[in-house]
C-alpha cells in the first residue's frame, strides 16, 4: 500500500485508499461509484467525509508501520479548505488512483 499526503493547515497529512477505508467508504456512500460522483459534483459533505475516512486509514497504516505522523486534527478537514481549493478533489482522486495502480513486470516466454 502507498501513502500519499495531502496539505491542510499548512501540514501534510498521510492518506491511504486501504481496505478499510473501501468498506468505510460503502458504508457511507453506497458504493465507490456513488462517491466518485459525489465528489466529481463538488459536494461539499462528500469531500469532507471521504478526507476524514481516507486521513482516518493513513493515520492508522502510518501508525502501524513505525512512521511519525502529526497529531491528529482539531477540527473537521472541510475546516483547513477554502472555498476555492478546486485542486483537494484532484489530491483525493490521486491518493486513490496512487493505492490502486500496481507495477507488472512483463516477461517475454521466450527470454
Amino acid at each position: 500500500m502507498r501513502v500519499s499526503y495531502v496539505t491542510l493547515g499548512g501540514e501534510k497529512r498521510p492518506v491511504c485508499f486501504s481496505l478499510s477505508a473501501i468498506e468505510d467508504i460503502e458504508e457511507r456512500f453506497g458504493s465507490l461509484d456513488a462517491m466518485r460522483e459525489a465528489l466529481t459534483a463538488g459536494k461539499v459533505a462528500a469531500i469532507n467525509a471521504v478526507l476524514e475516512i481516507m486521513l482516518r486509514a493513513g493515520r492508522a497504516y502510518c501508525e502501524a508501520m513505525g512512521e511519525d505522523v502529526p497529531p491528529p486534527l482539531k477540527c473537521r478537514p472541510g475546516d483547513l479548505i477554502d472555498v476555492t481549493d478546486t485542486d483537494i478533489v484532484h489530491d483525493i482522486f490521486a491518493a486513490m488512483t496512487s493505492d490502486s495502480s500496481r507495477a507488472v513486470e512483463v516477461r517475454s516466454k521466450n527470454a
